[in-house]
């Protein structure tokens, strides 16, 4: 005669048997390919710079390749600044290498390959390498507020502001003229160099019109605390 089974041990079988098969199935569910469509997506090659800058600082620092074709809207390391431009927006990149084979020019068409950071306050690519495909136009200089550059948001973009000029002064380590400039509702550094020395002498209280770079400045707290506008030709000034 076969042994018959309690209903308590019945009911504790038929559980762990129900709950082992869901088990099997949710292992295998979980190793299905592109089960994490976002860490896939992250992890992915990025071709365009709105994509490396809609990054979280977290997900920028995972180092994600990337690949971009753009234009150099300025580049000089002796005040580290190096940036470029694609047709969806600009980018700060981290040049770590003196190496004359990552050296660009302002207005070279380029290719760039590197990886994500988080940077200071948006990400930034950090360079790896770069072919240069020839000359080409800067972008259009999109005009802009003085509320809009305190955002944060135009930072690295090209740009266009209008102000007054209140004071200047001649940075002798890297030849570059340091420009107050009142616009808006506060002040902006605009950083030049190549002036013409008439035009020098006049600028103080002249109304001048401003194309660059917009660089903003952050503590370690990520807040904003200065505006500047690199000036890449003295045509933009």
């Amino acid at each position: 005669m076969k042994p018959i089974l309690r209903r308590e041990r019945l009911k504790v079988f038929r559980s762990e048997h129900i709950l082992g098969r869901w088990l099997l199935m949710a292992v295998g569910f979980f190793w299905l390919p592109g089960f994490f469509p976002v860490q896939a997506q992250t992890n992915a090659e990025i071709r365009t710079v709105a994509e490396v800058r809609r990054l979280t600082a977290e997900q920028a620092d995972r180092g994600i390749p990337v690949r971009l074709h753009g234009v150099v809207t300025f580049f000089d390391g002796r005040i580290y600044s190096y940036f470029l431009q694609d047709d969806t927006a600009g980018i700060y990149l981290s040049v770590m290498s003196t190496n004359p084979a990552l050296s660009m020019s302002v207005g070279q068409a380029v290719e760039v390959e590197g990886v994500t950071s988080s940077g200071e306050y948006a990400p930034i690519i950090q360079l790896k390498g770069r072919q240069i495909l020839g000359e080409t136009n800067l972008p259009e200089a999109r005009p802009v507020t003085f509320e809009q550059l305190a955002s944060g948001q135009e930072d690295s973009q090209f740009v266009e502001i209008h102000g007054i000029v209140r004071s200047l002064f001649l940075d002798k380590r890297n030849t570059y003229y340091q420009i107050d400039v009142a616009t808006g509702g506060g002040r902006v550094t605009a950083f030049v160099k190549g002036l013409p020395p008439e035009q020098i002498q006049n600028l103080v209280d002249s109304i001048v019109k401003i194309r660059g770079v917009c660089i903003a400045q952050f503590n370690r707290q990520r807040q904003l605390f200065h505006i500047g506008i690199m000036v890449p030709r003295t045509q933009d000034f």
